[in-house]
């Protein structure tokens, strides 16, 4: 037969016994092919422990303002059964008017703030003590770039939820560019108290049907062979391949920094 037909590259591994030979495996693709997808696994979240450990991600990263859509979207556990106030993801910078996004458990329910200032934002809430405690779940707020509290959504297990507004006055940057984004606290010290696994961050208003597609029945899955993962900005396992000092993002380079966290941090339990 004329020509290559196919190639078939040789993967050489010492073996950890006492013997001297190797391991030789191979595996073929069809010349001019596309490479297999690297396999999704996630099988360790993040246990924070309410008091100061936390993630910080680097100045300019998920930075998002007013009049842009974004979305967010995270799986978490809370263990902590008191009805408290528990950060996910926090971009408030308070040396700019508190300036930016929050969006955390507060009294059992979800709420987000979009701020320009501590008189410009809107601010809502889905109804309190409407969250399971104790078990795994998949938490996503949208936005839609209207710069109105009726622009954001929020979905528990791909179920979209009732949104109450308590404040709709927003017209202004939220953008803040000297700092870098908070998962697990805000500036206000509320730290997560639970696990948190596979949070990532959209350019658009997730749609039901994608939101529906993240939640995948209940397991996370691998974000980005999804048909709209070119939307997909930021992407951070929480879990499988971080390290205490380092939270690696899988869609970008921006690596998020480990604080106080520890070995015992990463635990094999996970949606």
């Amino acid at each position: 037969m004329a020509g290559l037909y196919a190639s078939y590259p040789f993967v050489t591994t010492n073996t950890t016994t006492t013997s001297s030979s190797n391991i030789y495996a191979f595996y073929p693709f069809q010349l001019g092919g596309t490479p297999p997808t690297p396999p999704f696994t996630n099988n360790l979240s993040v246990l924070f422990n309410g008091t100061n450990q936390e993630v910080q991600l680097p100045t300019g990263s998920f930075d998002p303002d007013w009049n842009t859509p974004f979305s967010i979207s995270i799986w978490a556990k809370n263990v902590n059964p008191s009805l408290g106030e528990y950060t996910l993801l926090s971009t408030r910078n308070p040396a700019q008017g508190y300036r930016g996004l929050l969006f955390e458990v507060y009294l059992g329910g979800f709420l987000f703030q979009l701020l320009n200032s501590t008189s410009n934002y809107i601010q809502v809430e889905s109804p309190q003590s409407g969250l399971p405690m104790g078990v795994w779940s998949s938490y996503i707020v949208t936005y839609d770039g209207s710069g109105l509290a009726a622009g954001v959504k929020f979905y528990l297990n791909a179920a979209p939820l009732t949104v109450n507004t308590n404040v709709d006055n927003l017209n202004g940057m939220t953008s803040v560019s000297s700092l870098g984004a908070t998962i697990a606290n805000d500036v206000q010290g509320s730290y997560w108290d639970g696990n948190l696994n596979q949070l990532s961050t959209w350019n658009v208003a997730l749609t039901q049907a994608q939101v529906t597609a993240i939640y995948n029945g209940g397991t996370p899955n691998n974000l980005s062979v999804l048909p709209f993962a070119a939307d997909l900005t930021y992407w951070y396992y929480l879990g499988n391949g971080d390290t205490p000092s380092t939270i690696y993002d899988h869609k970008s380079t921006a690596n998020g920094t480990g604080v106080n966290l520890t070995s015992a941090s990463f635990v094999a339990d996970v949606p």
